[in-house]
């Protein structure tokens, strides 16, 4: 059976495929010259869980990442993760610097803000709150969606 629709009809549809599209990429945050695109995080069952996200610095000076903090998690560290003698290995540092004019990506496997204590597990499809604050951009609160586990970041809500 084929159905035939109005034009009225079709602009319609189209216009809420547009919305829903937009809403896909619309999952970013700005602050000064920082714009953090895409903060998510996987589901887990475990105490401990990573953040993730791109940091786009539009200055021409760098900036940093220089804490972050959850209400999801006792504390949260800034990490990178570097192979060493074949074995990952985790390690806090002080800040992410974000480069004028690039973007730094925080993913599974490389720099990542680890959720230290986690209060409850986190559930595919809720919503993780954070505080960044960054050296010269100041300080900002955001949500990272939370993934199916053992996600890797390669597609967006």
């Amino acid at each position: 059976m084929t159905m035939k629709l109005s034009p009225i009809w079709r602009a319609f549809l189209a216009g809420c495929t547009l919305m829903a599209a937009s809403s896909v990429q619309a999952h970013e945050y700005k602050l000064g010259a920082i714009t953090i695109v895409h903060p998510w995080t996987r589901a887990t069952a475990a105490r401990v869980g990573g953040a993730f996200m791109t940091l786009e610095n539009a200055a021409r000076v760098p900036d940093r990442l220089i804490k972050a903090t959850s209400p999801a998690a006792e504390r949260v560290e800034l990490h990178e993760t570097k192979i060493e003698s074949g074995t990952a290995m985790m390690r806090p540092v002080k800040a992410i610097e974000i480069k004028p004019g690039t973007r730094t990506e925080l993913k599974p496997g490389g720099l990542h803000a680890m959720l230290i204590g986690l209060k409850h597990p986190l559930k595919e499809g809720e919503r993780v709150k954070l505080t960044l604050t960054f050296e010269k951009a100041g300080t900002i609160d955001i949500e990272a969606i939370v993934d199916k586990p053992g996600a890797t970041g390669g597609h967006h809500h």
